[in-house]
């Protein structure tokens, strides 16, 4: 039986529900921006799912080459890093990879750990295959950016952690999920699991995943040329009008991170124009 692979793509919604007959009317309380806004400024700290702090997370290293001998400068990149978060009894096992160029251990991706782990998941947190980490230590070729070759890679990472871990855990399904470029590969990665049969997910999670690799590509190397205001030779000018407004939030506000909050009062503030919003994100 073929398993389901669900694709899931991140987007921006205001809706309230009525209910007919109940006293309280369930609402969707995220504040009123346009998509480019949004994806700015994230989701508020207020809005956020409550997800525990602190969870038994292992950082781990993996040799996937032994007969490899890295360059000299490149000596702390020999192994694979990674984590491994397991539950007290038996649970189901899901592997994480994450999105262009980030590590394991990326914002992202620990948000994405703690969210297994508290839904009750041992969780094996992987870094992309354009991480320098991956490349160095875990990539075939050396060369990123052939989807096929890269999950080729992933999967022969996700064996080799799953031969180091599988008598420490009681697992009673796999599953797999990956973000951006993460969610690309971990359809790749599930049909070479289909083929080999390592672990038979039950489920994919596929969450952003580029539509079209090439477009995606395309849009980041047009950024400068196309996106900023003024073309790429006003880019040092429009660098410094960001950094001088957020700067100017920062210090006339009570603010300690960079955070989701801050970004919102900088937008409430400074009433960016949708031309900066889309260079900000490079659309």
């Amino acid at each position: 039986m073929r398993k389901a692979v669900f694709l899931v793509f991140i987007v921006t919604m205001a809706c309230s529900v009525a209910v007919v007959g109940q006293a309280e009317e369930a609402l969707y309380d995220y504040p009123d921006l346009s998509p480019y806004a949004a994806t700015v400024v994230g989701t508020p700290v207020a809005l956020r799912a409550e997800l525990p702090r602190k969870i038994p997370v292992e950082d781990l290293e993996l040799q996937v080459f032994p007969d490899r001998e890295p360059p000299d400068i490149l000596w702390y990149a020999e192994n694979l890093r990674y984590s491994l978060v397991k539950q007290d009894g038996p649970a189901p096992f899901i592997f994480v990879i994450a999105g262009t160029g980030a590590g394991y251990n990326s914002e992202k991706m620990q948000l994405l750990q703690r969210a297994f782990f508290q839904a009750g998941f041992h969780v094996l947190s992987l870094s992309s295959p354009t991480h320098p980490n991956f490349i160095v230590s875990a990539s075939s070729t050396g060369i990123p950016g052939h989807l096929l070759e890269d999950s080729q890679d992933l999967y022969r990472v996700m064996r080799l952690a799953w031969l180091a871990h599988q008598d420490d855990m009681t697992v009673t399904e796999f599953y797999l999920t990956g973000y951006s470029l993460g969610a690309a590969q971990g359809a790749f990665v599930s049909k070479l699991d289909e083929e080999q049969g390592d672990f038979h997910f039950n489920k994919v999670l596929m969450i952003n995943p580029p539509v079209s690799l090439y477009n995606s590509t395309s849009i980041l190397d047009e950024m400068l040329a196309n996106n900023i205001p003024g073309g790429a030779d006003n880019f040092p000018n429009f660098l410094d009008r960001v950094f001088r407004a957020f700067s100017e939030v920062y210090r006339e506000g009570a603010f300690v991170n960079f955070s989701g909050d801050f970004l919102y009062t900088a937008y409430e503030e400074r009433q960016p124009t949708e031309e900066v919003l889309a260079a900000l994100i490079g659309t």
